[in-house]
């Protein structure tokens, strides 16, 4: 009897070993899913909000940076599209603070395109911001 036991309880181990798994599988696939739907939102807001700014609705698209800076506030595209707005808006201020946001969080090749918008909005601007 303790034989047969023994392998009853084998087997019991092996099945749960492998409901554990396919629960840690399930929910790894379930947090992939999860973060593929946020790039997605953040990438979609920033279309958004380019596309509002094109139509001259700065104030909608603000809240779409926003939103995509709230989302994901690690990327630079957000505070890009801030600056733009401050640029259509006359704000300035509002644009270089954006756009300092921005360069820190951007990639090299980007940088470059960023710094050549703060010099046509404040040509000694990157100097004093970046020493």
């Amino acid at each position: 009897m303790s034989q047969l036991s023994t392998r009853f309880s084998l087997l019991d181990s092996r099945i749960l070993f492998t409901l554990v798994v396919f629960t840690l599988l399930a929910a790894s696939l379930t947090i992939l899913r999860n973060s593929h739907g946020q790039t997605t939102s953040y990438d979609q807001l920033i279309a958004d909000g380019r596309a509002l700014l094109k139509g001259d609705k700065t104030q909608e698209a603000a809240a779409k940076a926003k939103a995509a800076a709230d989302l994901t506030p690690d990327r630079f595209e957000a505070y890009e599209l801030g600056a733009m707005i401050g640029v259509a808006r006359k704000d300035n201020q509002s644009a270089k603070a954006f756009l300092e946001r921005a360069i820190q969080r951007a990639p090299d090749q980007k940088r470059y395109e960023l710094y050549d918008t703060m010099r046509s909005i404040d040509p000694d601007g990157v100097e004093r911001a970046f020493r």
